[in-house]
């Protein structure tokens, strides 16, 4: 899901599509587990029961239609999404007297290289607490950047708001994630907590959906830290660039600790 199909998202349409067509087909034939396990091909053995043969040759045929149907509707869709033409790189004002606005959420400064001109945005942090670098995040998915780069904080209080202005491009039903687009092109993927997924929404209170526009500083989400780390989570919250690729490089902060109007990280 992170490696790929987030980071990609058509992959993700695939298996939302399939994953419909197989849970309609359960459903149809009632299909029985018989024990728990984590769903996988070596765990099939689950739906074996000596009354019901039938019920593993339906298990089966479902694994069977998730992935042949996934595979056909991935080669039809594509890996990878068009490149967003609204998200080309802005180029600075030449004239050397030209200063940012204060009042920008996502500021741009201009320094001149050789191939011409670069610009930097800045992302706020989403939350006070501690910045750490991605590779101190105790989760190989982020620290190996897998879903592109960023930073990540040790957050120290229970709000979490939105790091510049842009639209909320996903609000995952777990609440544990949020996807935002800067009116910049920087797609942003904030994520509360470490396998934080697995408390499917509680401790968790989402204050906006998808497709809503947003201002840096628009309260995002609560979430109670005290009640997550007492469920045994870490707390920490990565912040991923997740189109990391359309930019030169990300560069974080230089602060230790870090406020909404702290910059967590630079885009160049």
């Amino acid at each position: 899901m992170y490696g790929v199909s987030l980071k990609y998202k058509k992959p993700l349409y695939a298996v939302m599509i399939s994953g419909a067509v197989s849970g309609l087909y359960m459903g149809i034939v009632h299909l029985k587990s018989f024990a728990f396990a984590i769903p996988s091909l070596l765990s099939l053995p689950q739906f074996v029961n000596a009354k019901y043969f039938s019920n593993i040759i339906n298990a089966v045929f479902v694994a069977v239609i998730s992935i042949v149907l996934t595979f056909i509707l991935t080669m039809v869709f594509g890996f990878k999404d068009d490149p967003d033409p609204s998200a080309s790189k802005t180029v600075a004002p030449a004239a050397a007297g030209a200063s940012a606005s204060a009042t920008a959420t996502v500021e741009q400064t201009s320094s001149t290289v050789a191939s011409g001109a670069k610009t930097t945005k800045k992302v706020f942090s989403p939350v006070k607490g501690e910045l750490i670098t991605m590779e101190s995040v105790n989760d190989a998915t982020f620290a190996q950047k897998m879903l592109g780069d960023g930073a990540a904080v040790i957050p120290e209080d229970n709000h979490f708001y939105a790091p510049f202005d842009g639209v909320i491009e996903t609000v995952f039903p777990t609440k544990h994630a949020i996807g935002l687009k800067s009116d910049t092109g920087i797609e942003v993927l904030i994520h509360i907590g470490l396998d934080t997924v697995e408390l499917k929404g509680k401790y968790y209170t989402a204050h906006v959906e998808a497709n809503q526009r947003v201002k840096k500083g628009d309260l995002l989400m609560d979430a109670d830290l005290d009640a997550i780390k007492k469920a045994g989570y870490d707390t920490t919250t990565p912040v991923v660039v997740t189109n990391t690729k359309d930019f030169v490089e990300i560069q974080p902060s230089d602060k230790t600790q870090v406020t909404n109007d702290d910059p967590l990280f630079y885009v160049v």
